[in-house]
């Protein structure tokens, strides 16, 4: 099973590159690859403190190298939180070709910094004039 959660990826981005249509492609993959990892997290012995679902191939005989997977309590933690945000980051994808109402989120941002940036320059432009400033705006009262 830890295997299928490592290749179903994989396999959806070879389906997409050979013309798959990706937002569906993806959201299946992730989706899939999501409930391997509840899976795998659902079947996790918590009494036994070893790995599970142990998967090992063999590459090279004579060097004595093998592919080995396998989860133990934190790493099948890992895989649950990495497919949860596999597939939220395709489930929120922006799809339009534009950023929509998150682009107007960020010119909203970036108008607040250059007011706050003026006031900021307004106020280093009356200290040095001798019209000292409190917290920028408040006049200094004698």
């Amino acid at each position: 099973m830890v295997l299928f959660t490592i290749f179903c990826p994989i396999v959806a981005a070879a389906l997409i590159m050979l013309g798959a249509p990706a937002r569906k492609t993806a959201l299946a993959a992730s989706a899939v690859s999501f409930a391997a990892a509840l899976f795998l997290f659902a079947s996790l012995d918590r009494g036994h403190a070893d790995f599970q679902h142990v998967a090992s191939f063999s590459i090279s005989p004579e060097w004595r190298l093998s592919f080995t997977t396998g989860v133990d309590g934190l790493s099948v933690i890992m895989v649950l939180l990495a497919s949860i945000v596999t597939l939220a980051a395709v489930w929120f994808a922006d799809t339009s070709g534009r950023y929509g109402k998150r682009r107007d989120v960020l010119e909203v941002g970036v108008i607040v910094i250059k007011r706050c940036k003026q006031k900021e320059r307004r106020c280093k432009r009356q200290n040095r004039r001798g019209q000292r400033s409190l917290p920028c705006g408040r006049a200094k009262h004698n």
